[in-house]
């Protein structure tokens, strides 16, 4: 139910969903690995990468500090999974990476893409073409 969806972002991200840049603008029933697979729901903003699994998984990854976006396959066999590294705070060297797996692996990958371009075109400076990532 879409309505439930959104709902629960409201809720479980009440900090973010307040942000003017921050409209829900698509999610994904994903799981991701920590430690083990977590079910959950990724939730994309204009802004941010977020996602929460009950009880108290909660991430948000800001678009500026995604340093490389790839498709991946589970186990090395299954191509389900897109890997997310992201830096942990602005100027920060240490990269945090997150694995998720989807049943819909191109629809997101495309969908994160295309924002994370968009938000690094937003803070580059115009005439500098190759601060544009590539996906």
């Amino acid at each position: 139910n879409e309505e439930a969806v959104v709902t629960r972002f409201h809720r479980e991200f009440p900090l973010v969903s307040a942000g003017q840049s921050q409209k829900l603008l698509t999610y994904f029933r994903t799981s991701l690995w920590v430690r083990m697979p977590t079910k959950g729901i990724m939730f994309i903003t204009e802004a941010s990468v977020c996602y929460h699994s009950p009880p108290n998984i909660r991430i948000v990854i800001p678009f500026k500090l995604i340093s490389n976006i790839s498709k991946e396959s589970a186990l090395g066999l299954i191509p389900n999974s897109i890997k997310i590294s992201a830096y942990d705070q602005p100027g920060s060297k240490k990269e945090q990476q997150y694995y998720f797996t989807f049943f819909s692996r191109d629809e997101a990958y495309s969908t994160l893409c295309q924002l994370w371009k968009m938000a690094i075109e937003q803070l580059a400076n115009p005439s500098d073409d190759s601060s544009s990532p590539s996906c």
